[in-house]
């Protein structure tokens, strides 16, 4: 890692990487401070605690996607090819950073714990892209909403699981480059933009 990259974001990345390596669960602020080239008590220093470490990871990622989505969805091009281009993002996403792309669910399926501003976030995102699309084309606003709102579930829910329909299907969105392709297709195809 560059020498001149802060410690706090030397110590974010490491945590990235080492939950994409090693999966949550098995997650210390040792193997964190080793694999950073840090001692722990850099590690506490900066975050205090494991939890508030990982809140930062998470905060940082999921702000980092939306960003992306936002600079996706403002491209002036057909709005189809920007749906398209959001699917294959989330796909890649979900396959490249398995781990961190479900810690960012773990406490609404654990314990029922919904991150809010999170929440709050994406469904902003999701009502600016629809306005977006409303000044371009007619189209019912409710239809338009439930066309993105069921989008987004199934890029989420096929983010967080992508093997799952691997027996039913023949393929696994994680390991298939090709199936993503294929996937992202077929749920924009159906889009009413």
């Amino acid at each position: 890692m560059d020498k001149k990259i802060k410690t706090p974001e030397k110590i974010i990345h490491t945590t990235i990487e080492c939950i994409e390596r090693y999966g949550f669960d098995a997650l210390t602020v040792r193997m964190i401070a080793e694999a950073a080239n840090v001692n722990i008590a850099a590690v506490n220093y900066h975050f205090r605690s494991k939890e508030n470490l990982v809140e930062q990871v998470k905060r940082i990622t999921f702000d980092h996607m939306i960003e992306d989505l936002q600079n996706m969805s403002e491209k002036d091009k057909p709005f189809k090819d920007i749906a398209r281009d959001m699917c294959m993002y989330m796909l890649e996403g979900g396959a490249r950073f398995p781990y961190i792309t479900r810690l960012h669910f773990h406490e609404a399926f654990s314990h029922g714990n919904i991150d809010a501003k999170s929440y709050k976030y994406m469904n902003d995102f999701l009502k600016g892209f629809a306005d977006r699309i409303s000044q371009k084309h007619n189209i019912d606003r409710k239809e338009l909403n439930m066309s993105l709102h069921r989008l987004f579930s199934n890029l989420l829910f096929v983010s967080i699981f992508p093997g799952l329909f691997k027996d039913f299907t023949g393929y696994s969105l994680k390991d298939e480059a090709r199936a993503r392709v294929e996937f992202a297709e077929g749920i924009v195809a159906d889009l009413p933009f």
